[in-house]
């Protein structure tokens, strides 16, 4: 399935160093990103995506990723592509639904592929009693622990 999501600016992604001095200047930044145009470019407004501290070397300096808007060329159509996922689609088995096992099947229904999670363990408010039990008197149940769920 295909979503058109109708006409954009194009977007641009620069890196550039600056020393702390200019780091908080709006027209050192503004100057340092037109730096990175192309002839005929107009900006049109533009984001810090990250600003770090880089104190590697005996010169400080920080490191700026910047997305810019511009007035460059329209895209048509900016296109995302969605893929269903049915009964005649692959399937791949993920064991575990920790933070691993869902970013796992949430990549995998992107690509169109069918996740089959298998998980060990008991229900969440079941497991919570027996941590409670773990943790106070120290009884492990080996099939419903820190482990497994």
């Amino acid at each position: 399935m295909w979503i058109d999501i109708g006409k954009v600016v194009a977007i641009k992604q620069i890196e550039f160093s600056l020393v702390p001095e200019k780091a908080n200047d709006l027209l050192s930044i503004e100057n340092e990103i037109n730096k990175y145009l192309n002839n005929g470019e107009k900006l049109n407004n533009w984001t810090i995506k990250k600003k770090s501290l880089d104190a590697r070397s005996k010169i400080i300096i920080y490191r700026f990723k910047v997305e810019l808007y511009t007035n460059g060329d329209l895209l048509e159509k900016n296109q995302v592509n969605f893929h269903s996922v049915n009964q005649s689609s692959k399937e791949v088995y993920i064991i575990g639904f920790g933070p691993a096992g869902m970013f796992a099947a949430l990549h995998l229904i992107n690509k169109g592929i069918k996740p089959i999670v298998i998980e060990r363990g008991k229900a969440v408010k079941e497991r919570r009693r027996d941590l409670a039990i773990l943790n106070k008197e120290g009884m492990v149940d080996p099939n419903s622990n820190y482990c497994f769920g």
